[in-house]
């Protein structure tokens, strides 16, 4: 089977299952809700979408062999079970996310929102560090990700991470639209601060 070279997206998390048609060459609309449905579930290749045909799985895993543009390089627990994941990035930069756990048990994710953060702030380890750039909406969306392999009943989303999320605005409300979409994460407006 021939195999054509096309620009692949940076990250299957940047797409809607609309825009996963164009972007993947899908022969029948509805594969781009499959592929959707099983990037919320966390899948991490291809081959694990069974409800998809062999040739195309084999085809999409030979043109994209991973789905997002982060990887986890280090994942750290407290006695409270606070988990604290180091991020790092296509351009090599590191971020961190973390789980928060409350009294009654409830999970949340902790996201950021930029690689640094311009406010200064003496007391955050962040603020010294200066801004480095702000975070695109599926770098965003794949800390939650990479947070749910760790614990997948998470329920909440707070942005307290690294950075301010208003200075990086329009990239933040889109994470926030994927990560409510009835269709996919299906997080509640309620259960995300801001």
């Amino acid at each position: 089977m021939e195999h054509v070279q096309r620009n692949m997206p940076k990250s299957l998390y940047a797409l809607k299952p609309n825009e996963l048609i164009g972007a993947l060459a899908l022969e029948r609309p509805y594969q781009g809700k499959q592929i959707y449905k099983w990037l919320v579930r966390g899948a991490k290749s291809f081959s694990e979408m069974s409800d998809l045909p062999v040739a195309l799985r084999e085809r999409l895993e030979a043109e994209m062999p991973s789905m997002g543009s982060s990887r986890i390089i280090s994942n750290q627990r407290d006695q409270s079970g606070t988990v604290k994941l180091g991020i790092e990035l296509r351009d090599e930069a590191v971020i961190e996310c973390v789980i928060l756990t409350d009294r009654e048990e409830r999970k949340t994710a902790c996201l950021s929102s930029q690689v640094g953060c311009a406010m200064g702030c003496t007391f955050c380890r962040t603020g010294t560090m200066g801004l480095l750039r702000n975070l695109e909406a599926h770098e965003i969306i794949e800390q939650f990700v990479h947070l749910r392999t760790i614990e997948p009943d998470i329920s909440h989303i707070v942005f307290m991470g690294m950075g301010e999320p208003l200075a990086n605005f329009t990239e933040v409300m889109k994470a926030i639209e994927r990560l409510h979409d009835p269709e996919g994460f299906n997080i509640g407006y309620r259960k995300i601060t801001v």
